[in-house]
This record gives C-alpha cells, structure tokens and sequence, in this order.
C-alpha cells in the first residue's frame, strides 16, 4: 500500500484539464487523500498568505500546513513521485537534470491552454501569466517536430504531390502559414492572437505525429509486398481532413474568428504547389 502524504496541501488550476488529470492521478492512487486538493481559484488566500497565488497561477503549489512553507512546479511534483518511488526525488536533485525537468515543466504549464483548449474568454483566472518567451519556443518545438517527423516519410515519398523538399520545405512552409494567418488575424481584427499562434502550432504538430504513424504503418504494409502508391496521398488527406477540422474545433471552443480555419485552408492548399521544391 502506497504512504499518503500528509499536512500538505496541493494547489492546482480547476480549469486545466491536464492540471486535473495528473493531480487527480495523486488522489486516485492514494499519494494525496481527497481533501488535500483545491484550486487556486477557490483557495482562502488570508488562510495561506504564504503562497505567491501569481506563481501558482503557472505552477502547483504544495502547502506545508504545518510548518507553512510552499515549493512550487517540479519541485512539488517531484515530493509526490518521491512517496511511491523514492529514486524520483535523488534522480532530479541533480542540478542538470532539475534544470531540464523545470523548462520542461514550464514550457508545458505556459502553453497548457493550447495543449488541451479551454475557453479563458470570460475568466482571467483560467489563463496562466503571458510569455511569449515560453509560447515561440513552444511554436518552434513545433515546427523543429513538423520538419522531422514529416520530413522524415511523406516528404520524401509524395514529393510528385508538392509536399516538399525534406530538408528545408517543411520548415519553410510552417513559417509561411503562421506568417499568413498572423495577417489574417490583423485583417479580421482577431485579439487573441497570442493563443492562435499557439493553437495552429500545436495542430501541426499533432498532424506530424499522427503522420508519422502512418508512415510507419504504410512501411510495415510494404513489407508484404503491397502497392502502397495510392494509400500515402490518401493518408496525407485523412490527416489533412482530419486538421483542419481539429483547428476548426479547438478556434469555437477558444471564441475565435472562424474564418481563420478557411483562411488556414486556404495557404496550406496555395502553397502546395507555390512554395516547394518538387523532387
């Protein structure tokens, strides 16, 4: 039987599916009781004047009751892997590895809103603090996975359907669709154009990785000596089909313009065959 961690408290965001899942993982597998969770949104903070409620707001925070201290992000992720694997806390003292695992953290906790969409339209308290520090690195994380994964067996293999060159048409073209709808979000006077950047990344991303699955699974189907020439265009338009209706969803649930999911379209489809080298 795993040990509960007792006299703390863990401080989590209500409105961040991601935050309830892993936090109600803690709960599920008894490393926190019920009543050791709240969200920040609801916490008496004259109850805890010692919790910095900015920083929960982009990262858990656990309460010592007892003593009255708070760690936050990492920190306080590692004292809870730390009760049923003792290894986790001694692995990420290591100051490189704490490094990494704190960016890491951050990078996902200040684009956690793009990762699983939520509409923060009407409650300032659902958004984590702006950065466009950790949302471009979040974009270009992004664009690097596209270039690979993409690059990696559509690329080279559909290249007679404009799909580009592997080596740096991926890379071009992602550019191209953010800078192109950036202006339409300017011409259609979209606010939130910190997030869209954010969400039209993170499809694209999506759309790679379920790619290259599909690569895989074409590769696996051509070892029994099965024509695969027409499978991989219809693929690439499953998944094309596929994005654009995620974008389509994930610009309702955040209450933005829609005609930016036409417009995305639109430069994925002129672009084709403008923008690539065809091989």
């Amino acid at each position: 039987m795993m040990k509960t961690l007792s006299n703390h408290l863990l401080v989590y965001d209500k409105y961040c599916p991601l935050c309830c899942w892993y936090t109600g993982l803690f709960i599920k597998y008894k490393l926190l009781d019920e009543h050791s969770r709240v969200a920040y949104q609801d916490i008496d903070s004259a109850k805890y004047p010692t919790v910095d409620y900015i920083i929960a707001q982009n990262k858990i925070a656990l309460i010592n009751t007892q003593k009255g201290n708070v760690i936050y992000g990492i920190d306080a992720i590692s004292i809870m892997l730390s009760i049923p694997f003792p290894f986790v806390g001694f692995f990420i003292k290591f100051k490189p590895i704490h490094w990494f695992m704190e960016k890491f953290y951050m990078l996902v906790s200040m684009n956690r809103k793009i990762i699983i969409p939520v509409n923060c339209n009407k409650d300032v308290s659902c958004s984590s603090s702006r950065s466009w520090f950790w949302r471009w690195l979040f974009v270009v994380l992004c664009a690097l996975t596209v270039n690979v994964l993409v690059g990696n067996y559509f690329t080279t293999h559909l290249s007679s359907y404009f799909i580009g060159n592997p080596l740096y048409g991926d890379t071009i073209y992602f550019a191209i669709q953010l800078g192109f709808q950036y202006l339409m979000c300017l011409l259609f006077k979209e606010k939130n154009r910190y997030d869209y950047l954010g969400q039209i990344a993170f499809v694209s991303f999506l759309g790679a990785v379920i790619l290259a699955f599909c690569g895989m699974g074409l590769t696996l189907v051509q070892c029994f000596n099965t024509n695969i020439s027409m499978l991989q265009p219809f693929c690439y338009g499953m998944v094309f089909a596929w994005m654009f209706m995620e974008h389509r969803r994930r610009i309702l649930i955040s209450e933005m313009d829609w005609r930016l999911s036409y417009t995305w379209v639109f430069v994925r489809l002129l672009m084709y065959p403008l923008a690539f080298t065809v091989n």
